[in-house]
């Protein structure tokens, strides 16, 4: 069900980026969405428990795409998901694909 929410996150913070280019409309989603989604995530080091599930690696790339277009200030917003994220980057795995320059 989280993968749900997730997804639906994912689309309307997504869409405005190639459709309008409106960041206020991404930040309105934020705010509407995102504190029911860390308020779930509770004391978990991912989503839904100590270990990711795939649902994580969808939230990781929402979490960067807000990164990006807020210019850190969705991390200020949101503190947990700073520690959430660079949980994520230590994945083995990711954490060498990030370190790729071709990343």
């Amino acid at each position: 069900m989280f993968w749900n929410v997730i997804q639906a996150l994912n689309m309307k913070c997504r869409m405005p980026c190639y459709m309008s280019g409106d960041k206020e409309e991404i930040k309105n989603t934020v705010s509407a969405d995102m504190p029911a989604i860390v308020k779930a995530m509770g004391e978990n080091n991912f989503l839904v428990g100590a270990e990711p599930v795939y649902t994580d690696f969808l939230f990781f790339e929402v979490c960067q795409l807000l990164i990006m277009v807020s210019e850190g200030k969705f991390l200020e917003h949101f503190p947990v998901l700073g520690d959430y994220c660079k949980r994520m980057k230590e994945l083995p795995g990711v954490k060498e694909y990030i370190a790729d320059p071709a990343c």
